[in-house]
């Protein structure tokens, strides 16, 4: 024992590094939770179950699913992770053997359920974007301008989905996904910030998601999607909401308010952008700022 710590501190110390140890554990394997989420709703396993309409064994799953036979022992680990992380409820069966049921979280993606999160759980969980996450130090190192997608795949992520047809729909889904679970909070909980408005241009409105929601609900409400030129060409045909293509750095169209779904890390620098730029143009204009993990924002 070092001169000068007491038996008491010196097991206070071993206390606290046996503490941090499990927390580098927990934070380095943080992602084998992630990656077996993605392998469950790949696999549809949350759809086999709301179907069969009653909990579900693994061996009635293995019965209904494409998983090799030598495999198959692997299945039941997924599905206790799932379970501990609150993805699916277990309960015995009358074999002893374990029968699985959705819960809330896992009943939010299943596909044919209108406020899916599926897509956007598959899209942000894909090798193509958790790839440039392993590359952050030496971004960080670089003197290559450009977010960490550009340092990894060579072009920004609207780069390539112009380019690519089957990119571009897949992030089109992925957007729209949690967009269609924000909206329904949004106009049911803050209607007010529409009070009054006969014009809005939802900025970065993607394939029309969020603006057919709020047109749906405020009939007289002009809506109007402004996104680049590849994203609108995808816009679904609608009586309720008009697409113009372009740039949000050079122009925005005029409206009495424009919308923006945001998230935290880009909220505070678009909004001032908007607000200064846009807003500032157009005395009286709102700017109305929305996002899954942040507060509903509006500036005048």
């Amino acid at each position: 024992m070092t001169m000068g710590i007491s038996t008491a501190e010196a097991a206070s110390s071993a206390d606290e590094m046996l503490l941090a140890q499990t927390q580098v554990f927990h934070h380095v394997m943080a992602h084998v939770g992630s990656m077996s989420l993605k392998c469950v709703v790949e696999l549809d396993i949350p759809d086999i179950i709301h179907a069969h309409g009653r909990p579900m064994t693994v061996s009635g799953l293995l019965s209904k699913l494409p998983v090799s036979y030598n495999k198959a022992p692997f299945l039941p680990r997924f599905m206790r992770i799932l379970t501990q992380m609150g993805y699916f409820k277990a309960q015995k069966a009358r074999d002893e053997e374990d029968a699985y049921s959705l819960t809330p979280l896992s009943t939010i993606l299943l596909k044919n359920s209108p406020i899916s999160l599926r897509a956007w759980v598959l899209g942000t969980l894909s090798s193509h974007m958790t790839v440039t996450w392993q590359f952050l130090s030496a971004w960080l190192q670089s003197e290559m301008p450009g977010c960490t997608h550009e340092f990894e795949h060579g072009k920004s992520l609207w780069d390539l989905a112009s380019e690519n047809h089957e990119f571009n729909s897949m992030l089109n889904e992925f957007m729209a996904s949690d967009t269609r679970f924000l909206m329904k909070y949004v106009v049911e909980k803050c209607g007010e910030a529409f009070e009054g408005l006969r014009t809005l241009v939802d900025v970065g409105g993607g394939t029309g998601t969020a603006a057919r929601a709020i047109a749906e609900a405020f009939p007289r409400l002009k809506c109007t999607v402004y996104d680049l030129p590849h994203v609108v060409a995808c816009l679904p045909e609608s009586p309720l909401v008009d697409a113009i293509g372009g740039s949000m750095f050079e122009s925005v169209p005029e409206a009495d308010a424009v919308f923006l779904k945001v998230n935290l890390s880009i909220c505070f620098f678009l909004m001032l952008f908007l607000n200064t730029y846009i807003v500032g143009n157009n005395q009286g204009c709102k700017c109305i700022g929305y996002g899954s993990d942040m507060a509903f924002a509006i500036y005048n």
